[in-house]
């Protein structure tokens, strides 16, 4: 957890400068990780009004407002419990890039496929 740490503390200037969303955090990540293994992710970024999310795989997030819950980041699956997941290249796991991302500002909200064709 040392490594999630420090990497949200020096990502932390640049996303209060808005210049680094929560795509960037995940892709960042991924490439600066050599362990073996495989996870899903989801990345929450709140700047001020706006918050940004990268997304991939069954991990998620629900965005509730006054108790209501107003959005819910969907699921990536390549099959009945075979979720994305991201891996270290020698396994059969998915890049960063296919994430969803959303973005929300005040109020409004949108989460948009990777634009590759990766996701079934």
């Amino acid at each position: 957890m040392v490594h999630a740490k420090e990497a949200a503390d020096a990502a932390a200037e640049h996303v209060a400068a808005g210049t680094l969303s929560a795509q960037q955090i995940l892709e960042t990540a991924f490439y600066k990780t050599n362990v073996q293994g495989s996870s899903t992710a989801c990345v929450l970024v709140v700047n001020g009004i706006t918050l940004s999310a990268s997304n991939l795989g069954d991990s998620g997030f629900v965005l509730v407002r006054d108790g209501v819950a107003t959005f819910q980041s969907p699921q990536q699956q390549h099959n009945f419990n075979f979720p994305f997941q991201l891996g270290s290249a020698d396994s059969m796991s998915d890049q960063p890039q296919a994430a969803m991302v959303s973005k929300e500002v005040s109020g409004t909200s949108s989460m948009r496929p990777p634009t590759s064709q990766h996701q079934q």
